[in-house]
């Protein structure tokens, strides 16, 4: 299973925790943060619409490579399925 979490450290934690609870109980179970620290609904909106690339990335749980660059930064797309 695969799960993609927009958020805050809330989001940190909670991606952080099912990867490693699924994979004690031996479940795969990846996950993926796209975070702002202490971001609000209503910035996630903003950067929504504006393409804002304002979003450091964590994947099961740990930060990635691109975390710490500044010109790494990723932003969410409208799009459809």
């Amino acid at each position: 299973m695969n799960v993609l979490s927009i958020g805050n450290s809330f989001s940190e934690d909670a991606t952080r925790y099912l990867h490693e609870i699924a994979r004690a109980d031996g479940e795969r179970v990846n996950t993926a943060n796209l975070y702002i620290g202490g971001c609000s609904l209503e910035t996630h909106y903003k950067n929504m619409t504006s393409g804002d690339r304002a979003y450091e990335l964590q994947y099961n749980g740990q930060n990635t490579g691109f975390s710490y660059h500044w010109t790494t930064r990723f932003k969410i797309e409208v799009g459809t399925l």
